[in-house]
């Protein structure tokens, strides 16, 4: 430990000891000092820092320069928290807009016109082939964004033979996906999201769809 992080260090114990500890307990935190790693001493200066400046502004941290980029108005606090509200508004706007989507395409596809002719329409198995764009990868599924809300893409289909041997967060994929329910529905059981892959029929790449 460099004498800068051990000056950290022994500031931190200064403070603890201004909160009323017994000789004991001092004690204690010098050993902890020796014996303690990197990622506890870490620990400690993290609570010490935050003890000392968030006590008494009810848990809130004002935005300094340090926190902040290019030319914002003086109170950047409201201006920092109207851009979060922005944020929360567009996501909320994007979820209601995928969701009303698929109100309309159930709509217009009643169940009993529904044939295996079009590929790009609904069949009786509420199967349809989606375009979009891969949002995560993750060890055991995949997720991708489409114009009707998220789709599942499962472990199964993330090895070789599937066109996504190299797939990639950002790739635009075709895949032919089943309908879950709305989210009332989904309510009771575990699914999350609206559609779930059952084959992945084009990788584009992040080329984009063409």
């Amino acid at each position: 430990m460099s004498p800068v992080q051990q000056q950290k260090f022994l500031n931190d114990i200064t403070f603890l000891k201004s909160l009323g500890l017994s000789p004991e307990d001092e004690v204690c935190e010098v050993l902890d000092f020796v014996q303690s790693t990197l990622a506890e001493k870490q620990a400690l200066s993290d609570f010490v820092d935050y003890s000392a400046t968030m006590k008494d502004t009810d848990e809130w941290c004002p935005m300094t320069e340090d926190l902040l980029f290019g030319s914002l108005p003086e109170d950047k606090d409201k201006f920092y928290l109207e851009l979060i509200d922005l944020a929360e508004m567009s996501d909320d706007m994007i979820a209601w807009l995928r969701e009303e989507a698929c109100h309309e395409l159930f709509a217009n596809q009643h169940f009993d016109s529904r044939t295996r002719d079009n590929t790009y329409a609904l069949n009786k198995r509420s199967e349809i082939s989606l375009c979009g764009q891969v949002t995560k990868i993750g060890d055991d599924y995949a997720t991708m964004d489409c114009q009707y809300g998220k789709i599942f893409i499962p472990k199964y289909l993330l090895g070789k033979g599937h066109h996504c041997d190299v797939m990639v967060g950002g790739d635009d994929l075709q895949v032919r996906a089943q309908f879950k329910g709305f989210s009332n529905v989904r309510m009771g059981s575990r699914i999350s999201m609206p559609w779930r892959a059952v084959f992945i029929e084009k990788n584009y790449g992040d080329e984009g769809i063409p």
